[in-house]
């Protein structure tokens, strides 16, 4: 994108999105209703959720746990973490950055990484820092900051957060992570997943590192060993997710030392797809609401 369209777009962030944006302003509960029924197939039931998106969806629209927020931000969940489990399963980071004009690339290292703290999907992994357009770069994290991820898919912890920008150490460039699922206080399932540069694929397995019979939209992995770590990253999951109804931990594990990655509230925003189909709801039926702490809970 050229710097003129990311000039414009700062004068007005909404053209990112116009449609979501007036859906989202007016029409937040049709609108996801509507996307639900598109995408999953099947209508969203709020009043009595019973698939495993169905209850994702829920907590979207009626849950409102101030720590949420604080731990979906990137930057700021790091306190959280070091409070909770400590300050050596953390990323080291050269930098947190409020506007790309603070980023000088000059005084990082060769290799790192950079994301935004305000949402998902926003990478940049440089293994090489002399060969990236940086000017291409930097108009693309200045779209990083104008975009507020509320308004693109409903997820209201990102509504007020702050965009900035994070420069982490670069821990491998083809990193496997590992996501564990966790609802009623326990981790009860992980997604494991490996070659991000390549062919993204991912299995998924109980607690005991069994392979579970589903996939969702990516190519299982043909074979898998149980990490050496696997025990300690599921302690860790489990500290982790106390203090919430839901929340998926991902963790890396880099030669046997675990690190933090970040906590997700709203996994593939509520509306993934299960194969079999029959997985949504055999998950949604272990996944108790009841867990939700009830000051917390809106109509």
């Amino acid at each position: 994108m050229t710097s003129l369209k990311v000039r414009v777009l700062q004068m007005f962030p909404p053209l990112l999105y116009p449609f979501r944006y007036l859906a989202m302003t007016f029409f937040p509960k049709e609108y996801t209703r509507n996307k639900f029924k598109r995408r999953l197939g099947y209508g969203l039931n709020l009043e009595n959720p019973k698939t495993f998106n169905e209850k994702i969806q829920w907590l979207k629209v009626h849950y409102r746990d101030p720590l949420i927020p604080v731990c979906a931000d990137k930057a700021d969940v790091r306190a959280y973490i070091r409070e909770k489990i400590g300050e050596e399963y953390l990323v080291p980071i050269y930098g947190v950055y409020e506007a790309v004009e603070d980023i000088d690339i000059s005084v990082l290292p060769k290799e790192f990484v950079l994301k935004s703290t305000h949402g998902s999907g926003h990478v940049i992994i440089c293994t090489d820092k002399d060969k990236l357009n940086w000017k291409q770069e930097f108009d693309k994290m200045r779209l990083w900051l104008l975009t507020n991820f509320y308004y693109v898919g409903g997820e209201w912890q990102y509504k007020e957060m702050k965009p900035r920008i994070i420069c982490e150490k670069l821990l491998s460039a083809n990193i496997t992570d590992y996501k564990f699922f966790c609802y009623n206080g326990e981790p009860q399932y992980l997604a494991t997943c490996i070659d991000r540069l390549g062919e993204l694929r991912i299995s998924h397995y109980d607690m005991d590192y069994r392979p579970l019979p589903f996939k969702k939209k990516r190519p299982d992995i043909e074979k898998h060993v149980k990490p050496e770590s696997f025990e300690e990253m599921k302690k860790i999951a489990r500290v982790l997710c106390r203090d919430f109804p839901f929340v998926r931990v991902d963790l890396y594990d880099i030669d046997g030392k675990i690190y933090f990655s970040e906590l997700t509230f709203t996994p593939g925003n509520g509306l993934t797809k299960f194969d079999p189909i029959e997985w949504d709801l055999i998950l949604g039926n272990q996944f108790e609401l009841s867990y939700c702490k009830k000051e917390y809970v809106i109509e």
